[in-house]
């Protein structure tokens, strides 16, 4: 949970909220919406919201094609 700063505070303590956030960045796992579906009711009743995040459905008039291939890329 983040603390209340002064602003007289901020600029000394800029270095390690960037340290932080690149932290929790290198850390960063994609598909864990699923995983916090409880959290989000908690914080709101928004409709939209909670369908985006428990998986929206898209509705097509027709079937989507795709044109080009996707790009093979390498992760190391």
């Amino acid at each position: 949970m983040l603390q209340t700063i002064q602003v007289s505070e901020y600029e000394s303590l800029l270095p390690s909220l960037v340290e932080v956030y690149r932290l929790e960045a290198d850390n960063f796992q994609a598909g864990q919406l699923p995983y916090f579906v409880n959290e989000w009711r908690a914080l709101t009743s928004d409709t939209e919201i909670l369908e985006t995040v428990t998986g929206q459905h898209i509705e097509f008039n027709e079937t989507p094609v795709q044109i080009n291939p996707p790009v093979s890329t390498m992760l190391g």
